[in-house]
């Protein structure tokens, strides 16, 4: 079959979380294939709120049979694309692949058991907040993966290093996807009328992306200005004018613009070294330097692209590399984007991808399945 004739259901876990931003940049890569692609999504209530940076729409749903009534009319096979080896995700690719001919990818950008197990060790607050009955509790979450690893077609990974980690069949196919984004260019670097540095830190900031790092900073340095999305978090509002708040819907080319550096703290847990943070792609991608943790998901990711800060604990030596590479945001924000537009944007992984989802339907439909491992 020609993948580009292929149906693509991406499904999403939740649609309040940055799980959907997932979801909808992995659709954006489907639908350069031209086949139809939709996105899907559990609930009713807050859509996650950087939602509004893709034109894709989200089809949310009450129940998984409401997602087999709405792809009924689309011709098969169709690939489901489930985003994260959680329950209301998995529940869906495993409903269609019941009822219909469908090629399962299972894709894996967190490793989740790690983060959900690290934040339940902060505190009692949290461990009960994440009690054993709840959907992400580690075991919950690790359960739900072995069976979604054991049944799915192929998968997708945000890093090769995560995907060593989690172990997955080498029988099966697999394709590393870092957060698809296209090549399209930001606006000319405007320099700040304060003459302060601005830096960047747009994603969802937590304890185990750096928040913390990220308060101390702002309040050693007042010549430094962070960037974040609204709302931004409470611990960093005390910083008044040292912190620029930007509407979630505000083209990223128009704020990126706005920085001389970005800011990627990543916390020392399994979890967090192997996020690939989006916010990564972005800076690559706009051309503005990533200071970032050296983690082995960001030295693949980036390479030498990216100035990397191994210990953010001194805030001394990270505040004079935020200056030196502010000082060459020209030419090191060029090598960035040199190897954004290589290796890593929507127009360089859409061959692979179209070759990967030919391989994954062939396979898949061409006998009784692959054992599990």
């Amino acid at each position: 079959m020609n993948p580009r004739e292929v149906s693509i259901l991406v499904v999403a876990p939740t649609t309040s979380s940055n799980a959907l931003g997932r979801a909808l940049s992995v659709a954006d890569l489907a639908g350069r294939l031209g086949g139809e692609t939709r996105v899907y999504g559990p609930g009713d209530g807050r859509l996650w709120r950087g939602a509004g940076q893709h034109d894709m729409e989200v089809r949310r749903f009450s129940s998984t049979r409401a997602v087999l009534a709405d792809a009924a009319s689309l011709a098969p096979p169709l690939v489901v694309w489930v985003v994260k080896p959680l329950r209301p995700s998995w529940r869906v690719g495993e409903l269609l692949a019941r009822k219909r001919p469908v090629v399962t990818v299972l894709d894996l950008d967190d490793h989740d058991e790690a983060l959900s197990r690290e934040f339940r060790q902060r505190s009692l607050a949290n461990r009960l907040r994440l009690h054993p009955l709840r959907m992400l509790h580690p075991s919950r979450v690790r359960q739900t993966r072995s069976a979604a690893v054991r049944a799915a077609d192929a998968f997708t990974c945000s890093s090769d290093a995560l995907a060593r980690e989690l172990c997955l069949p080498a029988s099966r196919p697999r394709l590393r996807v870092p957060h698809p984004r296209p090549a399209g260019g930001g606006a000319p670097h405007v320099e700040a009328p304060d003459r302060r540095i601005h830096a960047g830190c747009l994603g969802t900031l937590r304890e185990h992306k750096g928040l913390a790092v990220l308060g101390r900073l702002l309040e050693r340095d007042s010549s430094l200005v962070l960037h974040a999305f609204d709302p931004a978090p409470s611990e960093l509002l005390r910083y008044g004018d040292q912190v620029v708040a930007h509407a979630p819907a505000t083209p990223l080319s128009r704020i990126y613009a706005q920085l001389d550096v970005a800011l990627l703290p990543q916390g020392d847990g399994l979890g967090a070294r192997l996020q690939v943070p989006a916010k990564l792609l972005d800076s690559l991608r706009f051309g503005v330097p990533a200071l970032a943790s050296p983690t082995p998901a960001i030295d693949e990711i980036a390479g030498d692209a990216y100035c990397a800060v191994p210990e953010w604990g001194d805030l001394d030596v990270v505040l004079d590399r935020i200056r030196s590479c502010a000082g060459e945001r020209e030419r090191l924000g060029a090598k960035g984007r040199a190897r954004f537009l290589r290796d890593l944007s929507i127009e360089a992984q859409i061959q692979p991808f179209e070759a990967f989802i030919a391989e994954t339907t062939r396979l898949a439909l061409s006998g009784p399945g692959v054992p599990a491992p």
